[in-house]
């Protein structure tokens, strides 16, 4: 095991190897990427997903999103979810 790898591991972080720019490209965009779900008005979770994916798909409604950042998770609540058609007729 490399000694990065170990320290990485023996952390709790990860550790990326990118020996190219698209490579690191890569590293960079996997490091930033946090997981996040989506929870309905009684708390459950409805939707995972991790920020810079593909978005998750929820019906119209009022959800609670809780980021799961380092740390502290971050809450937002009252996130609006609109249907997609009146998103378009705007």
């Amino acid at each position: 095991m490399r000694p990065l790898t170990c320290v990485a591991k023996l952390t709790g972080g990860r550790f990326f190897d990118a020996s190219n720019a698209k490579a690191l490209t890569r590293a960079i965009q996997e490091s930033l990427a946090v997981p996040y779900e989506v929870q309905d008005f009684a708390g459950e979770v409805v939707a995972r997903g991790t920020t810079g994916q593909a978005a998750a798909s929820v019906p119209e409604g009022v959800y609670t999103i809780v980021v799961r950042a380092a740390g502290t998770p971050i809450t937002v609540r009252d996130v609006r979810v609109a249907p997609v058609a009146s998103l378009r007729s705007c």
